[in-house]
């Protein structure tokens, strides 16, 4: 199940980049054309809903490509998230299935502060990393530390 969740993962990120190349530019770019659309209807003396300006301004082609991109990669998290929620259902009493639910603890529902080597994380982020170790001990637990090493 572990390799199911980060394959969904993998697959969602996929995406990632231009998702937030796009939020860089399109909100920026929404609030000038909001606020040039308001400035020329006080002008002109004709008002329009903020909802219908709103509107206006998001139509633009990067937000367009954003919402785009969202919508692709929602159907990923969607199964992610459901594999998730079925595999913390499960208790993990083996070797493998207490250090695969650490995996996808640290690697997917943390983000990326917990994912990073030890001289690069946080100390709360790497105390909790390594108790979560501690607690699974024995090869695993060696492995998972040796990766984040």
């Amino acid at each position: 199940m572990e390799e199911q969740i980060f394959e969904q993962y993998n697959d969602a990120c996929a995406f990632n980049d231009e998702i937030i190349r796009l939020s860089k530019i399109w909100p920026g770019k929404a609030r000038q054309l909001y606020d040039e659309a308001l400035k020329k209807e006080w002008q002109a003396g004709v008002y329009i809903t903020a909802d219908e300006r709103w509107k206006r301004a998001m139509d633009t082609p990067e937000c367009r490509e954003h919402s785009r991109l969202c919508t692709l990669q929602e159907p990923f998290l969607a199964r992610m998230e459901a594999l998730i929620k079925q595999m913390y259902a499960t208790p993990a009493h083996t070797a493998e299935g207490r250090p695969a639910k650490v995996m996808v603890l640290l690697g997917v529902i943390l983000g990326e502060d917990w994912r990073d080597h030890d001289d690069e994380t946080d100390y709360p982020q790497l105390m909790a990393r390594r108790l979560l170790i501690e607690f699974i001990g024995g090869e695993p637990g060696e492995q998972l530390r040796d990766q984040f090493a």
